[in-house]
């Protein structure tokens, strides 16, 4: 006969917390969809774009240059959320995820088509990197939505380290 150990009851818990967490999420999105007409949604995204639009026609005149690895990372992260939004089956409300990660992803674009040497890095950028590249993957490692959503802000606020830099040392950029 088996006997139960304290790891066997942490693990069945964690399981047990890990599901009832997943069916709320659930439970969530699909009461978040029944409220909302699915017409709100894509005016929401269209918003989202346009907010974008002043910024990018700014990089391509040549009257901002944005620090690309930083919009990069600013568009990489909602881009990795609205894959697993459509892995989870959240539906329509994942459009406003992907608006979320077009706007950054166009100015990256844009920075690179009018100058290849924004991609540039130094050690400080390259810090900055690794930092919201492991704040992304820790992201995704843990099953808390409260935990998950620091460090997703945490991975986004470092992110903006180079440009505050950049910023400061260039404030007509």
């Amino acid at each position: 006969m088996h006997q139960l150990t304290v790891h066997d009851i942490y693990e069945a818990r964690v399981a047990a917390t890990s599901a009832v967490a997943k069916q709320k999420r659930i439970r969530y999105h699909i009461t978040a969809m029944q409220l909302l007409p699915v017409w709100i949604i894509f005016v929401a995204a269209a918003l989202r774009l346009f907010g974008g639009l002043a910024y990018l026609r700014a990089t391509l005149a040549g009257r901002a240059r944005p620090h690309a690895i930083s919009w990069l990372i600013w568009s990489l992260t909602p881009l990795i959320s609205f894959f697993a939004e459509l892995s989870a089956g959240v539906g329509a409300i994942a459009v406003v995820t992907l608006a979320l990660a077009i706007s950054p992803m166009m100015v990256f674009l844009a920075a690179l088509f009018k100058d290849i040497r924004l991609l540039r890095a130094d050690r400080f950028d390259m810090l900055c990197i690794a930092i919201a590249v492991l704040g992304i993957i820790l992201w995704f490692a843990t099953d808390s939505p409260a935990v998950a959503i620091t460090i997703a802000i945490i991975a986004d606020t470092v992110s903006c380290l180079p440009t505050l830099r950049k910023a400061y040392r260039d404030p007509r950029s």
